[in-house]
């Protein structure tokens, strides 16, 4: 998780699913290109997407 260009690069660096959050003062349009593996506009949203992506993964 990260709000800059080299920290979405980062994880893809080192194999895990990078999410980029919105309230950076970071562009989306500058962050697409890194491609993440989400783009999230709050702790809310994040900590709901966790929980359901954990929920699926383990069952």
């Amino acid at each position: 998780m990260g709000d800059n260009w080299h920290d979405i690069e980062a994880g893809h660096n080192v194999g895990v699913k990078p999410i980029f959050v919105k309230w950076s003062r970071k562009e989306k349009s500058v962050i697409e290109p890194y491609k993440p593996y989400k783009m999230v506009s709050s702790m809310l949203e994040l900590s709901q997407w966790l929980i359901n992506y954990n929920e699926e993964e383990c069952q």
